[in-house]
C-alpha cells in the first residue's frame, strides 16, 4: 500500500516560526551564515540540544556558505516558494503521516494543525522534546512512530475482505 510520510515539519504548510522569523528581521539569515555566531543560531534553530562543534569545523562550514552564497540564496528563494503548497488545490487521498517536533523553532508545532485540516484523515505525532531535524536528534522514536504507522497499513491491506 502507498503512504505519505513527512519525517519533521514539512515545507508548504505553515509560514516560519517567530525564532526564524525574528533572525530574518534582523538582517541575518541563519541559513546562510557568514560568522560563527550566525552559523550557531542555525544550530539553535535546528536542535532542541545543539551538538558540540568544534570551532574549526565551524569555520570551514562557514566559509562554505560565503564561497557558495550564490547557490545558497538561490536554494533559499526557490524554498520559500512554496511556503504554502501543501494546502493549496487538491489534497493526497494517501494515507499521510507527520511526526513534528514540538519544539520546532523553524515551522511552528501549530502548523501540524493545519497540516491535519490540509489534508483530512491525515495522522500528526507531536513528537516531545523534538526540534526540526528528528533523524538526526530524535531517530529512534521517528523510526519507531513511522514503523508503527506503516505496520498499521500493512496490516489492514492484508485483512481478509468479505
Amino acid at each position: 500500500m502507498r503512504s505519505l510520510a513527512f519525517i519533521g515539519s514539512p515545507l508548504g504548510v505553515t509560514d516560519w516560526a517567530n525564532s526564524l522569523r525574528n533572525s530574518i528581521f534582523d538582517g541575518i539569515n541563519p541559513f546562510i551564515p557568514i560568522t560563527k555566531e550566525q552559523f550557531d543560531l542555525e544550530i539553535s534553530l535546528l536542535f532542541v540540544t545543539p551538538p558540540t562543534i568544534p570551532d574549526s569545523v565551524k569555520t570551514e562550514k562557514v566559509n562554505d556558505y560565503i564561497t557558495h552564497n550564490r547557490h545558497y540564496q538561490q536554494i533559499w528563494d526557490i524554498v520559500n516558494l512554496y511556503d504554502n503548497v501543501l494546502c493549496q488545490g487538491r489534497s493526497t487521498q494517501l494515507p499521510t503521516l507527520a511526526i513534528w517536533g514540538r519544539e520546532d523553532k523553524i515551522y511552528d508545532i501549530r502548523g501540524a494543525d493545519r497540516l491535519q485540516r490540509c489534508i483530512p484523515g491525515s495522522q500528526v505525532i507531536r513528537l516531545p522534546k523534538a526540534g526540526h531535524l528528528l533523524l538526526i536528534e530524535n531517530s529512534e522514536e521517528a523510526t519507531a512512530d513511522y514503523l508503527r504507522f506503516i505496520n498499521v497499513l500493512h496490516s489492514k491491506s492484508t485483512l481478509p475482505t468479505s
